[in-house]
């Protein structure tokens, strides 16, 4: 039975001095790793867009808000983004909220993706 590579995903990350104490690049580990826990499979983190995988853009706001904004990459050519959302409304953002956000999104992609399939 053949392997299944690891999916590759490039992350950037805006507005990390609301997730304290973490840089952007704490954050997209954080949510790499968060991503791979959900799907329960292997993934790699990419400094480059890469010609198969995903491609995600976390953007945190100072009202609470902040999302995951995903391109599903196949053959180098980019899908359509599809974005998931995160709101607290009562407190500033946690280490965990980029968790939670990464397991909503991993949820929504292998959804969006068996639909395509």
């Amino acid at each position: 039975m053949a392997r299944t590579p690891p999916l590759t995903i490039h992350c950037t990350a805006t507005g990390a001095k609301l997730v304290a104490p973490m840089s952007e690049s704490a954050i997209c580990r954080r949510f790499v790793d968060a991503y791979a826990r959900a799907r329960g499979a292997a993934v790699v983190a990419s400094a480059d867009t890469p010609a198969d995988g995903l491609v995600v853009a976390l953007s945190f706001e100072p009202k609470g808000f902040a999302s995951a904004a995903v391109t599903v990459m196949r053959g180098g050519k980019p899908s359509a983004p599809v974005s998931f959302n995160l709101a607290v409304s009562d407190r500033r953002f946690a280490p965990e909220d980029v968790d939670r956000l990464a397991a909503d999104t991993a949820t929504g992609v292998d959804l969006e993706r068996s639909l395509q399939n």
